[in-house]
């Protein structure tokens, strides 16, 4: 089994993974870093996805920090209408793609993802019920109740546990 850290494309003709690179040893090496306090030994790691233009979305990029040179990696630019369905909303996920689909749910290492921000034109702002919706959980393996999924701090932290 392999870990993977992916771009999804929802602008392309038919959307789908545009970047999927494997979090190896040298990738983690430049994109992440071991927590502290309470969440020592967890990895972390920083991602933006920004509207080039906010005042006419059709372009998105979207960046990983790397923490070898201190700079933001570019690692998708896409164009074009969003397919999502859902305007100009964006969202925070994890998916523990592939083996789901056929039924089997592997045990993953947990996965958390915290202090979300979005960025509007008065600057980069903390989520809020006005700046978001209810996180939804759609995955069978969740559905099935072999994994959890908690809300720490609603539009703040959530986590994902596996067997």
């Amino acid at each position: 089994m392999t870990h993977h850290f992916g771009w999804w494309d929802w602008c392309a003709a038919n959307p789908g993974w545009a970047v999927i690179e494997s979090t190896s040893s040298s990738w983690r090496d430049k994109y992440a870093r071991n927590a502290g306090g309470g969440l020592a030994g967890e990895l972390y790691a920083y991602s933006e996805v920004i509207a080039d233009n906010p005042e006419a979305p059709n372009c998105w990029s979207g960046y990983l920090y790397n923490f070898s040179t201190g700079t933001w990696d570019l690692k998708l630019r896409s164009c074009g209408t969003t397919k999502t369905g859902w305007g100009l909303n964006g969202w925070t996920m994890w998916e523990s793609y592939g083996l789901t689909t056929q039924g089997i749910c592997p045990n993953f290492p947990r996965i958390r993802t915290t202090s979300i921000q979005v960025f509007t034109l008065a600057g980069w702002k903390f989520l809020s019920p006005a700046l978001s919706s209810p996180l939804d959980v759609t995955d069978g393996c969740f559905d099935t109740g072999d994994y959890t999924f908690h809300t720490h701090v609603a539009n703040w932290e959530w986590e994902a546990h596996t067997p």
